[in-house]
């Protein structure tokens, strides 16, 4: 039985490279375990160098576009925060809340990351800003050091648990979180929002919990039937006669 926390987190960055981009805004909501429901919540701007590679223009468009301004008013904007050396060590202490770790903080104890494309992107960000900034722990086996903000471990990606439950079906066309969202009834003016981090990461946590809350109902032990209406225990033993 999992007893780590959940941090369903997004970042906005500068450009589409996880491996040099730039954050330009962390937004997070933590998720207790046991009880499926949002204890904390974090969002920040950041203020990036703009000289650095992982700023590019068409990405300040996009992000600019998608408020409904200019470029310049969404520097302009940006610049009222502090830079990612600041901003980083707030949301790690932040994310170290949730860390069940008696004494010193390790990976097994760290809440489990979830999103939408992580795996494929803001998990490699992390990682590279652990790196850089910290949180690090020691590898006991490779005895180098590793990313120790989220578990080690367990890392739960929407965009491939949502092929899972979609794969055989015509729609939704595509597995967009925008095209889920709307799949899932949730209203076209609402799905607008969408590409700012805070309400990506309020409705990722929203089809997150649903999705848990299914699959414990699914796995629940029934005791008037004595057993479960999904049973994975000795599922195989017919096929070894």
């Amino acid at each position: 039985m999992n007893y780590n926390s959940i941090c369903c987190y997004d970042y906005e960055t500068g450009s589409a490279n996880p491996h040099t981009c730039s954050i330009v805004q962390i937004a997070a909501e933590m998720i207790h375990s046991r009880q499926l429901r949002v204890v904390d919540k974090f969002s920040s701007y950041v203020r990036p160098d703009w000289d650095s590679e992982g700023i590019t223009e068409d990405t300040l468009k996009f992000h600019a576009k998608n408020k409904g301004i200019t470029v310049q008013a969404f520097k302009d904007k940006l610049n009222e925060f502090p830079p990612i050396e600041v901003v980083w060590p707030q949301f790690t202490a932040w994310v170290d809340k949730a860390n069940y770790a008696k004494g010193h903080k390790n990976t097994f104890c760290a809440p489990i990351s979830a999103g939408y494309n992580i795996i494929g992107f803001d998990n490699i960000t992390t990682s590279r800003h652990c790196y850089e900034f910290g949180p690090t722990e020691k590898d006991k086996f490779r005895g180098e050091n590793r990313p120790r903000l989220f578990s080690g471990v367990y890392s739960i990606d929407l965009l491939h648990h949502l092929w899972f439950w979609f794969e055989n079906q015509k729609e939704p066309k595509n597995l967009k979180l925008t095209t889920m969202l709307e799949h899932m009834g949730v209203p076209e003016d609402t799905i607008a929002q969408a590409h700012e981090a805070a309400f990506d990461v309020e409705w990722c946590t929203k089809i997150l919990t649903r999705l848990m809350k299914t699959q414990r109902w699914m796995t629940a032990w029934r005791e008037e039937a004595q057993k479960r209406r999904l049973e994975f225990e000795d599922c195989f033993v017919g096929e070894f006669k």
